[in-house]
């Protein structure tokens, strides 16, 4: 569509910004039929104004022109951001590198659904059982809740 705009600019074809694409191309094609210009110049001309845009857009196109350039998004659309979390992650890490594994629970049991993770971000094992660490009713956490290790090392801080 923006090289049928182009065209018309480039020649003066009175067009709308609420004119369809089929409207365009054919206000474009009747231009090029009634026109007793010689097709090759025509699309030697056209080509080189299409290559000017393209090599330096913000200089070529005329200030009073009513078409302009879309700026850059700087945040990704967001049908992107949510197929962004469910994209497949490979394993990047070369050989020599040691797997990183981190140990949840002090336990050394494997992971299950019934885990009450550390508010700390520094907490060594970030995720706990709740029979590792006392808890009997998920129901009465408190909001922000801390592991013994560190519920100890903030108590030692504060002291």
């Amino acid at each position: 569509m923006s090289t049928l705009i182009s065209y018309a600019k480039a020649f003066g074809i009175g067009y709308t910004k609420n004119m369809s694409q089929t409207e365009i191309a054919v206000l474009v094609a009747n231009h090029f039929v009634s026109s007793s210009i010689e097709e090759n110049k025509v699309i030697h001309d056209f080509y080189t104004k299409t290559e000017n845009v393209k090599r330096n857009p913000t200089s070529s196109l005329s200030e009073s022109s009513s078409y302009s350039i879309p700026k850059r998004q700087s945040k990704k659309p967001k049908k992107y951001a949510q197929l962004e979390e469910t994209a497949c992650h490979y394993n990047t890490r070369s050989r020599s590198e040691k797997k990183e594994r981190t140990q949840h629970c002090s336990c050394g049991k494997e992971d299950n659904d019934v885990m009450v993770e550390c508010d700390n971000p520094d907490c060594k094992h970030q995720w706990f059982h709740y029979e590792c660490v006392g808890i009997e009713n998920p129901d009465d956490l408190p909001k922000k809740w801390y592991c013994p290790e560190c519920q100890k090392s903030m108590n030692n801080k504060s002291s």
